[in-house]
């Protein structure tokens, strides 16, 4: 009983289906895929094989995995729908097959200005993150640079404090401190008996990111050649043979820049604050300079701004600048207060 009217009920169900149309269009549809196999563009014998092996790969593999994954496997209905597909495959791999023999001159061309672009992308992002680790290095190392020339200038204005005679043995120590250290930030030897920037050393070895920087240097030289030529020859001597330094006699007053002569292996260099103030401004700007270029930097590339760049930026050169271009007497005031302390 059962039986005969689940077969009612199937038979009810086949004419619904029937007489809705979906069969016609199904048959319809088979009808098409027969045709599309047939009316496939002609290929070479090569490529006709390798559409058909790559057709049979790709179809059962798709159809393989989707019908072992809902525990179909090798069921009719697999069949019928590995059939749809590699005949849809099929025609879309020989079409593609048929246009690059037809137009191989073109597809080449076009192929290539793809790999091209894609070569040249890959390029650009590389060298972008070249250029980003460069950058990184030179923030790193340009701090220990401007940490350096702030102690030069706080050194500077306690010298302006001094006067002749007073506390010899800080004068020597700041002298000691400032002439050591313009080297250190701007690096420079002698040449053939002439004072030039070492371009390998200091910041000046980060040529891409501080591209003007020796330039720049090479200016503060020549407006500073004698005073530069009295650091270097002291700066030596303290390095290798402290005892050859003497201070040989010094002249100031009360609103008079402190003046002094310093005896190195029998010669002797003049300092006036007034000339290491004129040195340490020059450096100042170059500094200041460096700084907005490397935030400027910084910004263009969207690097990201942490506590170490963000100190880095804070370093003011040319707040240091207006100091030194006050009345010495104001100077040395500040000056006098600093070592009070």
């Amino acid at each position: 009983m059962k039986k005969q009217i689940s077969g009612a009920v199937s038979a009810i169900i086949f004419l619904l289906l029937l007489s809705s149309g979906i069969f016609v269009d199904f048959i319809k549809f088979m009808l098409w895929l027969f045709k599309l196999q047939y009316s496939a563009p002609e290929t070479s014998l090569a490529a006709g094989i390798g559409v058909r092996v790559l057709t049979f790969l790709v179809s059962y593999s798709l159809v393989g995995f989707i019908f072992k994954s809902i525990g179909l496997f090798d069921s009719k209905l697999m069949s019928l729908v590995y059939f749809v597909i590699s005949t849809l495959l099929g025609f879309l791999l020989a079409y593609i097959v048929w246009i690059i023999e037809t137009y191989i001159i073109v597809v080449g061309i076009i192929l290539s200005i793809i790999l091209l672009i894609i070569f040249l992308l890959l390029i650009k992002n590389r060298k972008g993150d070249v250029d980003m680790d460069l950058l990184s290095k030179t923030i790193g190392a340009s701090h220990l640079y401007f940490q350096t020339l702030k102690n030069i200038n706080k050194n500077l204005i306690y010298l302006c404090a001094l006067e002749a005679g007073e506390l010899p043995d800080k004068l020597n120590e700041i002298l000691y401190e400032i002439t050591t250290n313009i080297p250190r930030i701007m690096p420079i030897k002698y040449v053939d008996n002439k004072l030039v920037t070492v371009e390998d050393d200091g910041l000046l070895r980060f040529k891409k990111t501080l591209p003007d920087l020796n330039e720049k240097f090479k200016t503060v030289i020549k407006e500073n050649y004698d005073l530069l030529e009295s650091v270097w020859q002291t700066r030596n001597k303290f390095q290798h043979s402290m005892h050859d330094v003497f201070k040989l006699q010094s002249f100031s007053g009360t609103d008079t820049p402190l003046e002094f002569i310093v005896e190195v292996r029998d010669k002797e260099f003049e300092f006036t604050v007034p000339d290491l103030i004129s040195l340490v401004q020059d450096l100042n700007t170059v500094f200041a300079e460096t700084i907005t270029s490397i935030g400027v930097q910084a910004k263009n590339k969207k690097m990201e701004c942490s506590s170490f760049l963000r100190k880095l930026l804070t370093f003011d050169f040319n707040a240091l600048n207006d100091i030194m271009s006050l009345e010495f007497i104001k100077i040395k005031i500040l000056g006098r207060t600093l070592l009070s302390l």
